[in-house]
């Protein structure tokens, strides 16, 4: 198999191999299996009906079909993966980390195939992902595509709509005008320094159909720099944000706060008080909104203050740019 190619003369070559008694189904590796799907599904296909199994284990102890969950919008781009499903991949099997083949998927971006499993029976309840639970983050993919435009296929719509045992619905697309912004935009000019630009904007924003949602879908996508920026738009009108948003937003305020502490440890003679000014700004928007989040958050809220009074208390040069949280 480690010679073969995606030739007549290797698949008689093996055919010939089989004969004469070889047999892959006491084969103990994943490493030829995942050397004949490098090589082409023709030899994929060959192996797996001859009863290769693709449930076998690699180096990192993951079952050997998942190294064939690559980039696709279709069926036709994933052929590999479709071979193994056909032929026993076993939809079960988990990580040793306790991550399944769903969770794999949408790790790796891969949200079409992330349905594809999900069609086939593969459990999506299990997953632990960052940002919360699969149908949400699959309406999130969503609401991003349909924001850049990227084409979104109708299998995602589909298995949304089935995991929120809602009718498929197809959105009409929104004409764009004079003076739109698009989110994508507007998180790549947004700017703690220009902080009045965006809010200004982000009134701008809040002037079209479901801005939050499709704000907040952006907070998966990117690096933390992006999700805080994110997190700033959102809490400059804190009014307009549901319960749920707002204990996201605050969240981020943990973690910056714990960024913060972590900078402070490693560099102690170096002045932090700069990594608290965006902070602030959101800290002070979501408190400004009463109710549920705020209470479980207000030890985060008095935390950062005293971070702050702490760097004007050491003459830290960007203390005076921090916002007063008393």
């Amino acid at each position: 198999v480690f010679q073969a190619q995606e030739s007549d003369d290797s698949i008689e070559m093996l055919r010939a191999l089989i004969a004469a008694g070889a047999d892959p189904k006491r084969e103990t590796s994943a490493d030829t299996l995942s050397a004949a799907a490098v090589t082409g599904p023709r030899l994929t296909r060959f192996l797996l009906e001859a009863g290769a199994n693709p449930n076998l284990l690699d180096h990192e102890r993951r079952p050997l079909w998942w190294g064939t969950m690559k980039p696709g919008e279709d069926d036709g781009a994933i052929e590999l993966l479709i071979l193994m499903l056909d032929h026993g991949a076993d939809l079960s099997l988990r990580a040793p980390d306790g991550r399944g083949p769903v969770g794999q998927a949408v790790a790796s971006g891969y949200w079409y195939i992330a349905c594809l499993l999900i069609e086939r029976g593969a459990d999506w309840k299990q997953e632990k992902l960052p940002g919360g639970p699969v149908p949400q983050l699959l309406g999130w993919e969503i609401l991003r595509r349909e924001e850049y435009p990227i084409p979104v296929p109708e299998k995602m719509r589909k298995v949304l709509a089935d995991l929120k045992g809602e009718p498929v619905a197809i959105p009409v697309a929104r004409p764009r005008e004079a003076g739109d912004i698009r989110i994508p935009d507007l998180l790549s000019s947004a700017s703690i320094d220009k902080l009045e630009e965006a809010r200004a904007a982000v009134d701008r924003l809040a002037q079209q159909p479901n801005w939050v949602r499709r704000l907040m879908a952006f907070s998966q996508d990117g690096d933390s720099t992006h999700r805080r920026k994110v997190v700033l738009l959102l809490s400059l009108k804190p009014e307009a944000l549901p319960e749920d948003v707002q204990e996201r937003c605050w969240m981020e305020v943990r973690e910056q706060i714990a960024w913060f502490d972590s900078n402070s440890k490693s560099y102690p003679k170096e002045p932090k008080g700069w990594l608290l000014k965006e902070t602030a700004v959101i800290a002070v928007g979501l408190n400004s909104v009463s109710g549920p989040a705020r209470e479980r958050h207000r030890a985060d809220f008095t935390g950062l203050r005293d971070r702050i009074e702490a760097c004007r208390k050491a003459n830290d040069p960007s203390a005076s740019s921090l916002l007063d949280l008393k």
